[in-house]
């Protein structure tokens, strides 16, 4: 589905197969004039597709009805006031309907003039896509992961303006888990957004399980005025300087013309061994030459991958600070788990390698901190174990224990005891101290759980038939 206005042109597409979940995109047109704007949504509900278009058709015509009403309110306020009459609604629609709110998955975004303002809920996540670079620009307005029963469906309003060329998609999930950043970004670079979202269909068409939803807009803008581009002309021509390959030109025309010069300028008269000396002389200097220009044609440009990399560590960056002041530490690590994922991406490209480095190695000092990590920079000897490789150790009253894959040590006042054994076969999942019965549990592949107190391993019992599936165990009280 396409349309176009004088301002932009948009492109809805699905990708993926038919599912039990309903998708529909809506847009909103300022068909009376009054400089109101445009609106646009992406709206994914799952598991309700027999009743998802009326479910959509409501919270749309409550924005809708909210957004174009002419008030003496600014346009943020006006935008802000539509997503709170969605809220309302989608709430009444809970109560009445037994919608699930962290079932809906929803981009939504208007323009006036040139001002983009947008927010998301769930999932749903909208990108800008300019000159070739990819950024996700909804990053952080969903604060307390998905909606939780009573909660606003929207919670943060983010807005910027727009240039002429840009491009917004607004997707109901994260497109980043099925390609990286760079790849999204080589995949638009250079076309326009009816051939670019083809492109991302053909590349997740076997990629996606369930379905996405995304309306693809590429901003125009207003034709600019003769008098605008004139004194465009003139900026250029006033800020032209060499640069890239054009600077290099100009450097071997000068460094060609004095060697010119030096050479027919004078007639010198020169042995055999001093002439065989001044052309070794020449030969150096045109390969110094070549050398210099290679640099130059390389490293002089900046590719497209190397400055959206530098862009997409930008962004990392300024998300890492944003979680070092969050005080929501489950909001913090999931800041540090989207900036690590974008300084993955980019330790792709091999000139960026170091910086990215630097990142992830701030980020995993920042999770330090949040996790409350000591670092010990002369660490003081407890005891040896030779030979053994330890996989974790916990402290236990006055006794700490050491583990490996197989067998457990207690080490009491520095003195390693005779290890117990574990398992002989399998793997050791996770383990916890049990503090009021003084006893190791480990917790093993097959699903048991095994107890260690005086020396002893057991099997652990438990009221149920088994212990459920886990990836860690933690003990509350007398509780595991």
């Amino acid at each position: 589905m396409e349309s176009t206005s004088k301002a932009f042109s948009t492109e809805f597409v699905v990708i993926g197969k038919e599912k039990d979940s309903f998708i529909e995109s809506y847009i909103g047109e300022d068909i009376d004039g009054t400089n109101l704007g445009d609106f646009f949504v992406t709206l994914e509900i799952l598991n309700r597709y027999s009743d998802g278009e009326d479910i959509g058709e409501a919270l749309t015509e409550a924005f809708r009805k909210s957004f174009y009403q002419v008030t003496d309110t600014d346009d943020y306020t006006r935008f802000e006031e539509a997503l709170k009459a969605v809220n309302d609604m989608a709430r009444s629609l809970e109560e009445d309907e037994g919608l699930t709110l962290g079932n809906m998955n929803v981009a939504i975004g208007a323009i006036v003039d040139t001002t983009l303002y947008l927010s998301q809920s769930n999932d749903a996540e909208i990108y800008l896509v300019r000159k070739g670079y990819v950024s996700n620009i909804s990053e952080g307005l969903s604060a307390g992961g998905r909606r939780k029963p009573g909660a606003d469906l929207f919670e943060n309003v983010a807005t910027g303006d727009l240039e002429r060329g840009d491009m917004i998609m607004f997707s109901s999930t994260r497109l980043f888990r099925y390609m990286s950043q760079s790849e999204l970004g080589r995949l638009m670079y250079s076309k326009g957004i009816n051939e670019s979202l083809e492109g991302l269909e053909d590349a997740l068409r076997t990629e996606v399980l369930g379905r996405i939803g995304v309306i693809g807009l590429e901003y125009i803008g207003a034709e600019p005025s003769l008098e605008e581009i004139e004194e465009n002309v003139e900026k250029q021509k006033r800020s032209f300087k060499f640069s890239g390959v054009g600077g290099v030109k100009r450097l071997l025309g000068a460094i060609g013309g004095s060697i010119g010069s030096f050479v027919s300028g004078r007639k010198i008269s020169l042995s055999e061994d001093m002439r065989k000396k001044v052309s070794l002389g020449l030969i150096v200097g045109f390969i110094v030459l070549f050398l210099a220009v290679y640099f130059l044609l390389t490293r002089g440009v900046i590719s497209p991958d190397v400055q959206q990399g530098r862009d997409t560590l930008t962004q990392a960056s300024t998300i890492v600070d944003s979680a070092k002041s969050e005080v929501n530490k489950e909001r913090a690590r999931e800041l540090l788990l989207s900036a690590e994922s974008q300084a993955n991406n980019v330790m792709q490209e091999r000139s960026l390698r170091s910086e990215a480095s630097r990142l992830i190695q701030d980020i995993q000092d920042v999770r330090f901190t949040l996790d409350d990590v000591v670092s010990v920079t002369e660490p003081t000897l407890v005891a040896e174990v030779g030979g053994a490789n330890l996989i974790g150790m916990k402290r236990l009253v006055d006794s700490l224990y050491v583990y490996t894959n197989e067998q457990v040590y207690e080490v009491i006042a520095g003195v390693v005891k005779e290890p117990a054994v574990i398992l002989e076969t399998g793997k050791l999942i996770s383990a916890a101290a049990f503090d009021d019965v003084e006893a190791m549990v480990f917790y093993l592949s097959d699903g048991k759980v095994k107890e260690y107190a005086d020396g002893i391993v057991e099997l652990m019992d438990s009221a149920a038939e088994s212990f459920n599936a886990a990836s860690y165990i933690q003990t509350y009280g007398s509780r595991l």
